[in-house]
């Protein structure tokens, strides 16, 4: 999979500081990183992916549609499974699509969220951690990686896991449980960032 050029800077990585005035005689326009590449001039295609789980506790069953921007399928598909695992720690009954990039399905995509788009919303705070002692398995969740270094590394008074990344995604709830809810539900998900991603 070719990385895409990305469109607002146009391949170049810089977008220039637009000033009313600048002395071009002296030096060039000053420049910064373009934020939608980070300075690359490309961006990653685009896989589109649904999850559906249930929650024990409530009963619901959820909806959550999540973008993975990778360099190929299986750089994708290592995400994928990370953020598996992390609602493995929590959920029930999880399915999920295969990943499909973004601008081969435009259309079904935009059928999927105009059926789901009346349904009950809810927050899904996702945080991502990278793991310091060790490399990163990827059948593990979060809390089975810090079980393992207690249980086999040293114990000192150090940083074991860094969260790197914080995200909340809207989540649809698309079937009620025996028991409704009527105050405004917050789920949470610990993920483990895979190795050299």
């Amino acid at each position: 999979m070719n990385e895409i050029t990305c469109p607002k800077c146009g391949g170049s990585g810089q977008i220039p500081n637009v000033q009313p005035f600048t002395n071009a005689g002296e030096r060039p326009p000053e420049s910064k990183d373009c934020d939608e590449c980070g300075g690359k001039g490309f961006i990653y295609p685009r896989f589109f992916v649904q999850f559906f789980f249930d929650y024990e506790f409530t009963g619901r069953k959820y909806w959550l549609p999540v973008f993975v921007a990778a360099e190929n399928v299986l750089k994708a598909n290592e995400l994928i499974k990370a953020f598996r695992k992390g609602l493995d720690k929590h959920f029930k009954d999880i399915s999920m699509t295969f990943p499909i990039v973004e601008n081969k399905i435009k259309s079904e995509i935009e059928k999927t969220y105009a059926q789901y788009r009346a349904k009950k919303l809810v927050s899904l705070d996702v945080q991502v951690w990278t793991i310091k002692d060790i490399v990163p398995n990827p059948d593990w969740n979060f809390n089975e990686h810090l079980n393992y270094i207690g249980e086999n590394l040293p114990l000192s008074n150090r940083v074991v896991a860094e969260c790197r990344e914080q995200h909340r995604f809207p989540v649809r709830v698309i079937k009620e449980g025996n028991y409704p809810i009527d105050f405004n539900e917050f789920l949470i998900v610990d993920i483990v960032k895979p190795d050299k991603i």
